[in-house]
């Protein structure tokens, strides 16, 4: 598939290896499988848990010091992904137009945006559907916390450094989502709370109809199962409250109608063929 032995290197964990090929010459910016070597370094330095035998890196050195080598050696910043990463790990992200940066964001990996930005890489990048960083640090397009997006702990630091970088809280993605709604989705009140502070806005509908509230409540088919946050249905009922606008939890019944994804007019969530 046209993969560069830098790219194959990375994958494996051998990051010594790798600085060795760039000192030899290798291109770093070799993509044609659809992604160059700083993407992949992300990616290898974030994987998802649980899908595969944990990689056992070899040799001296860190993916951030590769990283840094891979951009002294000329490695585009901003250089976008052109065909989805296909490495086994689950994930809703579309990959397509993101950059280093994103990717970074995606696994709430702070150390790595830090670096970056660093480098000079574009803030405000978006996928080809609308994503940005702070989007996915939030939680736009998770599988499950802990598998493919950072734990919770590591999303706050990731967008704290999206937030002040400049990324705009309420920006809306082509499925019509912002960043709360993927903070939502994540379940975490201190996330939340942060973007609220920030002036998110708390009634935005996304283009199936939901609102931050009624993801946080399980009522849109995020994943292959609905997942209620409890904690955060109750903080966004505190602050829509506060503000005079509705906070109504809808319940089980209605839970699956009004476009959620495949469940309109069913009272039961069909099984999910992962």
């Amino acid at each position: 598939d046209g993969t560069s032995a830098l790219v194959l290197a990375i994958a494996n964990g051998h990051y010594e290896l790798a600085g060795f090929l760039l000192d030899e010459g290798a291109d770093p910016n070799a993509a044609k499988q659809g992604w160059a070597a700083l993407v992949q370094v992300i990616r290898t330095k974030n994987p998802s848990v649980g899908q595969a035998p944990p990689l056992i890196p070899t040799g001296q050195m860190s993916p951030a010091r590769l990283a840094e080598k891979l951009i002294t050696h000329g490695a585009e910043i901003d250089a976008r992904i052109t065909q989805q990463i296909r490495d086994r790990y689950r994930t809703h992200l579309d990959m397509v137009g993101a950059t280093a940066y994103i990717m970074a964001a995606k696994a709430a990996d702070a150390e790595m945006m830090r670096l970056l930005l660093a480098a000079g890489a574009d803030p405000f990048a978006r996928t080809q559907t609308g994503r940005t960083a702070l989007m996915v640090a939030a939680g736009i397009d998770m599988w499950y916390v802990d598998e493919d997006s950072g734990t919770n702990e590591d999303a706050v630091e990731a967008v704290k450094v999206a937030l002040q970088a400049g990324s705009d809280i309420n920006a809306v993605n082509d499925d019509g989502g912002t960043a709360l709604h993927g903070a939502a989705f994540r379940g975490v009140n201190e996330i939340v709370q942060l973007f609220v502070d920030r002036g998110a806005r708390l009634d935005v509908r996304n283009k199936e109809g939901f609102t931050p509230l009624m993801v946080a409540n399980g009522d849109q088919r995020i994943s292959c199962n609905l997942q209620r946050r409890p904690e955060t249905v109750e903080l966004f009922v505190k602050l829509l409250t506060e503000r005079g606008l509705p906070a109504r939890v809808r319940d089980p019944d209605e839970k699956y109608g009004g476009g959620s994804r495949g469940y309109t007019n069913l009272q039961t969530p069909p099984k999910c063929n992962q």
